[in-house]
């Protein structure tokens, strides 16, 4: 990665770590208002933590490799500790409802949102559109199929 995509990556990754800081309290505060089935589909900042997770692998497993740096944005971003191979097997195991997620799921989700909150639903759009740069700057070298795994977040967002 050079310094420069390397320093706007860095930069995009506290933006999103300070976003999603703030999505998780305002998740928190739709709890305490009874505004989420909490019940039915548990909490609501990890019901879509799962969401963010399997965007941003689909987005760094688009190329066919996974990169160092894009790892470490998945693992610090989400508290998870997966290595290389770790999230090969993952992949390779769920790449098919991975995959399919943009088509079936992320425009599910920012309508459920938004159903709730209309200002939550922008931050929770704004989470993927960082998730984009972050993931498409990490490694230095935008392939055509992560540029088209990317189109279709954005489309899926609406």
């Amino acid at each position: 990665m050079s310094n420069a995509n390397e320093h706007n990556a860095n930069e995009f990754i506290d933006d999103f770590k300070a976003n999603y800081d703030k999505f998780v309290i305002a998740c928190d505060a739709l709890e305490e208002e009874g505004k989420w089935p909490l019940d039915e589909l548990g909490e609501m900042d990890v019901y879509f933590k799962n969401d963010i997770a399997c965007v941003i692998i689909k987005l760094i497993t688009a190329d066919g490799k996974i990169d160092v740096n894009e790892l470490n944005f998945l693992n610090d971003a989400l508290g998870f500790d997966y290595k290389i191979e770790e999230l090969r097997e993952l992949y390779k195991n769920d790449g098919d409802r991975i995959d399919s997620y943009f088509e079936t799921e992320l425009g599910k989700s920012i309508a459920m949102i938004r159903e709730k909150n209309e200002k939550l639903a922008d931050m929770y759009k704004g989470l993927f559109l960082l998730i984009g740069r972050i993931v498409t700057e990490s490694d230095g070298a935008v392939t055509d199929k992560e540029k088209a795994a990317a189109e279709a977040m954005v489309k899926a967002l609406g």
